[in-house]
This record gives C-alpha cells, sequence and structure tokens, in this order.
C-alpha cells in the first residue's frame, strides 16, 4: 500500500482506484481476499499490475481471485444470525421462482419484479428521499456494473472500460426504447411479493444494530467522497444484490435495473458518475 501510494503521489492522475487486499476476522469464517479494479491511463501499468496479481496469487495459494477486475463474488453477511434474517426474503424468492418457472425468461417478468422491490424500499426504507435513494442506486450499479463487462477473461484494464462505456450505451439504448413502460411501472401502485418480510427485516434493524455495526463496508470506495456510506446501507446493499441475482437469471442485467431507476430519477452516467 505505502509503494502504490508513493508511485500514485509521484504520477497524479493516473489511477482511478488501485489493488488492496483484507481479510475477514470473524469468528468460524474462512479467510476471504478483495481486491479492488484497477483502471489506469498507462498500458505499461495496467500489464505491470495484472502480471504482478497473477504472480502473487501463484505464490500465495490464492484460489478465489479473478483478474484483473472484482472480486470474491459471494455475498458477504458476516454473520449467521444477520444472514438468518435475511433468509425469509430470499426463501419467498426462490418458491416463487419455481412456481413461475415458465415466465422467468420474460422481459415483463425480468422488470417487473426486480423495479418493484427498489420501489417498496424507496417508500418504506428511505421515506421517498430521493437524494439518499439515488446515492444508494449509484452504490448499487458502481458495485454490480463490472459483471456486466468482465468475462473473467486476461484482458487489459484498456479493453475493460472499452467494454465498460459499450455496456452504457447499450443500457441507455434499452432505456429509451422501455422509458415509458418503466415510468408506468415505476407509477404503479404496486407491492412486491416479499413487502412484508422487507417491512419486518427493516423493523429489526434496530435490534439488529449492534452486529449491522461490525458488518464490512465492502465496495464504499464507490461511493461519492462527500457521502458516508453507513454499514447499515452496505447490509441493506447485500440483500438487494442476493435478491436481484435470484430473480435475475443473468447477472450481467443486474446493473440494468439499477441504471434504469437512476434514469428515471433524472440522473445521468457522465465520466463514471452520477449527474443531475
Amino acid at each position: 500500500n505505502k509503494s502504490l501510494g508513493k508511485l500514485k503521489g509521484e504520477l497524479p492522475n493516473i489511477f482511478t482506484y488501485y489493488f488492496y487486499k483484507t481479510y475477514f476476522t470473524e469468528e468460524n469464517f474462512s479467510e476471504k481476499d478483495v481486491f479492488c479494479i484497477i483502471h489506469s491511463n498507462k498500458k505499461w501499468l495496467n500489464n505491470f499490475f495484472v502480471s504482478w496479481l497473477y504472480e502473487i496469487k501463484k505464490e500465495e495459494n490464492f484460489t478465489n481471485i479473478i483478474f484483473p477486475v472484482f472480486i470474491d463474488p459471494k455475498y458477504k453477511f458476516i454473520s449467521k444470525r444477520l444472514y438468518d434474517q435475511a433468509l425469509p426474503i430470499f426463501s419467498k424468492l426462490n418458491s416463487f421462482n419455481f412456481e413461475n418457472s415458465e415466465q422467468i425468461f420474460s422481459e415483463g417478468f425480468q422488470l417487473f419484479y426486480p423495479m418493484v422491490i427498489l420501489k417498496n424500499l424507496y417508500h418504506i426504507y428511505f421515506n421517498k428521499n430521493d437524494l439518499v435513494f439515488v446515492r444508494f442506486m449509484s452504490f448499487l450499479f458502481k458495485s454490480y456494473i463490472v459483471f456486466s463487462y468482465d468475462n473473467n477473461e486476461r484482458i487489459t484494464s484498456e479493453e475493460l472500460i472499452k467494454r465498460k462505456q459499450k455496456v452504457i450505451t447499450d443500457f441507455e439504448q434499452t432505456y429509451s426504447s422501455q422509458k415509458i413502460t418503466l415510468e408506468e411501472l415505476w407509477n404503479e401502485d404496486n407491492d412486491s411479493i416479499i413487502k412484508s418480510e422487507l417491512e419486518d427485516l427493516l423493523e429489526r434493524f434496530s435490534d439488529l444494530k449492534s452486529e449491522i455495526n461490525k458488518f464490512y463496508k465492502y465496495s464504499s470506495y464507490l461511493i461519492d467522497l462527500n457521502y458516508t456510506i453507513s454499514n447499515e446501507l452496505v447490509f441493506l446493499k447485500e440483500i438487494v444484490v442476493r435478491c436481484m441475482e435470484i430473480l435475475l437469471i443473468n447477472r450481467s442485467d443486474i446493473p440494468y435495473v439499477f441504471y434504469a431507476i437512476l434514469r428515471l430519477k433524472d440522473m445521468f452516467y457522465i465520466d463514471d458518475t452520477w449527474k443531475k
């Protein structure tokens, strides 16, 4: 970290993010390695980092690292009790998928249920506070967009950035074609099938405060620098992502849901940030 910090200081504006790793310390959990995205505008630096991380992986016998981007995709519930609190939500969604297996590949199904879950959160947890909700959606989008353009191939960051830009363009085209439908869906008086489970879990947040406060702030470097993300919101992010993965067969579609909601809130994706 010191070496990278020094290099960053000597070569300003080269990095967007830099590599680091961290470990769980919670009892009864195995060691997990967490890696940040590397973005650089110097090709030699990208190649150096990717080669270096592969060597570290080989020498340290790491088996769960995906290069050159992201990170252990497992859900980061730090204790069994916290996971158990969210389990009724996941169980109900799994059962719902099984009961509606003939519909799950339809576009209407894929749009409706994820959107309505997030609309419920907007009303129940965020109390229609657009400012905080938009920041949360931006956090979700930035945390998950990598799965839309990284296919676990050993390529340069430069090529990955190109793929990312194409994905954003594709998202915007899809949103433009679906805008009227999405606006109607967002404004309709619909509740998700897990509304009561969500309400029950959110009501227990105060009782779970001590455990939630231990929840590691995964990907918090992605949030706006002028906004402090809470452990509670990171915990909620993991719940939302798990719901999306249950409902959406292709995980690369998940960030589009967050993108669509942000666009519905008149946000525009410019230079890796969301702006009004």
